[in-house]
């Protein structure tokens, strides 16, 4: 059984997104046995299916590159986009000689509808990456942060709500970059009184600094060495789970600009790193690093090769921050770097609190008989395969089906495409290092038990297919970027900076239509049902369905309503005359009848997946699959449930399924749909336990129960109106209201 994800039931925990996840199945459905190639087959169906498509919201894929301009733009885009002429013409569409009639290519179309017969037709999930992702969580105040701040603290030394850490752990020390063979090393730092840097306050360093706080430098100083004392930081936390925070470092208020010649006295040469200010209410940042000299005499730590690759392609990434990352690109940069309890080289950065990698990687959590190579499943036999690994022995198979462009169909009194390229709003958001989204939760309402990537496999699991919801009728005026945008710098302002996070695009507009044509040979019955099940879902009677293609879908662009005419071939006649009375003989006509099909492909893989059917009688009653549906349906829920939201939040809201999204039930179908009914809820019954912690302003707090397990509440009513007072002992209810179904009324004993 797969790891499952249980939704959040306290609002303040859920998180909203323009996207969802289709959840992975429990098995993969293998394929029937595979036709050979080199001849028309008995009883399987040779055709093609014609379809209209009709953009329901603006619709964009960006023109190909001609090679002068690659040649002369290719790896400087941003560049590029201050130049207006180059902006205009990288912002079309895709087209072929003429930019004022646009084409979808057909390997869009492919891309699009395999990913739907991927997830209808219980296909092996392996698209996830296998690239390790890297992580910093130094404020953080889930689970994550606890095991980030494990991995470069140490362990509490005293019992919580106290906390006392090493600031840093000794496994994390200093160093400088270094050339070694083909490749980098770190060279480990001098030590003094046992540390190989030292804490500097900023009121010590201004003078070298010039109060320059938000800055990332690096300054040449004298220090005077300082060995590790115990910093009593006073109390921290919220309300009454406020506890003393302790942290063991070497701090000195001893520094001063490096100067020719030696240092004085009891101070030595180091480098100070000026890592940024990170702002805090109550508790700023306030302290910089001072790393003593290079140790010439120590072995220089060779940096794995993957490992510098790792660091680079993370050091380039654009960040939502106000201070960029100091990078490491130089010999005698100086760094700061994790070792293991084995002495080997964990990972490195140009800051104390530096990014790490996941020991696991994404595809980690994918179920192994979701992704093993022993099977062809029925995406695979219909869009074929090229062997991608050593372990698959199979013979590589060719596609069966052929998807063409789609062409413009003239429309009067309609113009297919915006007069004149846009901005659109900026498309940022969560990414798969938001693990509260893209993980399954075994406990969402408990932000300190979250699963992330440092989790085992076996207690969670990638959420699924992603996909975006449909946030009904949208303009152009609903995607273009409200706020100025300046593509150059303003050459009167020396701190002016061109637009690097913007683009430009020239969409095609709402209401236009496309042609496309798809071929396909040898299919089975069950394999066509699949392809016609992926263009035509087939849900409650009278719903409408959408497709999502192209660029945008954040904002709601890219919905498109899709007909299938589906069109057989008799390959007998074919051949047997050349010529008919309107010409060549093709030997195909309409097929009126394509649900058929549909169900022969529904009830095979009906009768496939015993685990994930629950009972359902149709692909649209399987639980997973109305998750799907619910994805697919137009005009979609309300765009106010599926902004971008909360995952900047450091108590990583959770995000709920879709059904969840829609407030609907996730198990089992309903009642009069083939599956089980709901389970019923819990008995509301009266009991007895001990106020923990209670905000009375924001109305809620814990509850310790006999048991000694707590329990999060919202007070909805407390029974005469007395206040509430930690260890307090109360009776108590739960029930539901406008708060959430956590809720409860409370009775003072």
């Amino acid at each position: 059984m797969n790891p499952t994800h249980k939704n959040p039931q306290r609002e303040d925990r859920k998180s909203t997104a323009p996207y969802n996840f289709v959840p992975l199945p429990e098995q993969v459905v293998p394929a029937e046995a595979l036709p050979d190639q080199d001849a028309y087959q008995e009883g399987r169906y040779t055709g093609h299916i014609d379809c209209t498509l009709v953009t329901k919201t603006p619709l964009y894929t960006r023109t190909a590159l001609d090679p002068a301009f690659y040649s002369r733009w290719g790896d400087k885009i941003r560049e590029m986009m201050q130049d207006d002429a180059a902006r205009a013409d990288y912002a079309q569409f895709f087209h072929r000689e003429n930019a004022e009639v646009p084409v979808i290519p057909g390997s869009s179309l492919r891309g699009m509808v395999r990913n739907l017969v991927e997830i209808i037709a219980f296909a092996k999930v392996k698209w996830v990456t296998d690239e390790q992702l890297i992580f910093r969580a130094v404020g953080d105040a889930s689970s994550l942060g606890d095991h980030y701040r494990g991995k470069l603290l140490g362990p509490n030394k005293t019992t919580y709500p106290d906390n006392h850490y090493d600031y840093p752990s000794p496994n994390v020390l200093g160093g400088y970059l270094t050339p070694y063979r083909d490749g980098w090393a770190i060279q480990p730092a001098q030590q003094h009184l046992g540390e190989t840097f030292v804490h500097v306050e900023y009121v010590d360093t201004d003078a070298i600094t010039h109060h320059r706080n938000p800055s990332q430098a690096v300054y040449s100083v004298f220090v005077t060495p300082a060995s590790r004392v115990t910093s009593n930081r006073g109390y921290r936390g919220h309300g009454n789970n406020e506890g003393l925070l302790e942290l063991d470092l070497a701090l000195t208020s001893s520094v001063a600009a490096a100067t020719p010649g030696n240092p004085p006295p009891g101070m030595v040469r180091a480098k100070l790193v000026a890592s940024g200010h990170m702002g805090g209410h109550d508790h700023p940042k306030h302290w910089h690093c001072a790393i003593f000299e290079p140790d010439q005499g120590a072995k220089p730590i060779p940096i794995p090769e993957e490992m510098w690759r790792q660091y680079e392609e993370d050091r380039e990434l654009t960040r939502s921050t106000r201070t960029p990352t100091r990078k490491l690109t130089a010999s005698g940069d100086p760094l700061f770097y994790l070792l293991d309890g084995a002495g080997k080289l964990v990972f490195f950065g140009p800051t104390m609190m530096f990014r790490l990698p996941y020991e696991r990687v994404p595809r980690d959590f994918v179920p192994e008989a979701l992704r093993g190579d022993e099977v062809t499943d029925l995406a695979e036999a219909i869009f074929g395969y090229v062997p991608e690994s050593k372990a698959d022995k199979r013979a590589a198979y060719a596609s069966r089906v052929f998807f063409n462009d789609a062409v413009l169909v003239p429309q009067e009194g309609h113009r297919p495409l915006a007069d004149a390229p846009i901005t659109p709003k900026i498309l940022s958001g969560p990414k798969p290092t938001s693990f509260q989204h893209y993980l399954t939760q075994r406990n969402p309402d408990n932000r300190h038990r979250l699963d992330h990537y440092a989790e085992s496999p076996q207690n969670t699991a990638i959420r699924g297919h992603k996909l975006y919801w449909h946030r009904g009728p949208t303009s152009l005026d609903d995607v273009k970027e409200t706020a100025q945008v300046s593509w150059q710098a303003d050459p009167d302002n020396p701190n002016s900076r061109p637009d690097s996070q913007h683009t430009q695009i020239r969409p095609v507009t709402e209401g236009t239509q496309f042609t496309f044509r798809v071929d396909f040979e040898n299919l089975s019955e069950v394999e066509l049902g699949a392809l016609l099940w992926a263009l035509e879902p087939a849900g409650a009677e009278g719903q409408e369905f959408c497709h999502k293609l192209g660029m945008g879908k954040p904002l709601g662009m890219g919905a498109v309503k899709l007909e299938p005419t589906l069109h057989l071939s008799t390959r007998q006649d074919r051949y047997r005359t050349l010529l008919d009375d309107g010409g060549w003989n093709l030997a195909e006509k309409p097929e009126p009848d394509r649900a058929r099909f549909k169900k022969a492909f529904e009830a095979y893989i009906l009768a496939r997946i015993p685990a994930d059917r629950k009972g359902a009688q149709a692909l649209k009653d399987v639980p997973r699959l109305k998750h799907l549906l619910a994805m697919l349906a137009w005009p979609g829920p309300d765009p106010a449930l599926t902004p971008y939201a909360g995952y900047q939040d450091r108590t990583r809201k959770v995000l709920p399924t879709p059904l969840g999204v829609l407030g609907q039930p996730d198990g089992a179908p309903a009642p009069g749909e083939g599956g089980h009914s709901p389970q019923p809820s819990p008995v509301q019954g009266r009991r007895v336990g001990k106020v923990k912690r209670f905000d009375a302003q924001k109305g809620y707090g814990f509850i310790t129960q006999p048991s000694g397990a707590d329990i999060f509440v919202h007070i909805s009513e407390v029974e005469g109106g007395a206040p509430l007072a930690v260890d307090q002992r109360v009776s108590y209810e739960i029930g539901s209201s406008p708060k959430g179904p956590r809720a409860v009324r409370v009775c003072p004993e």
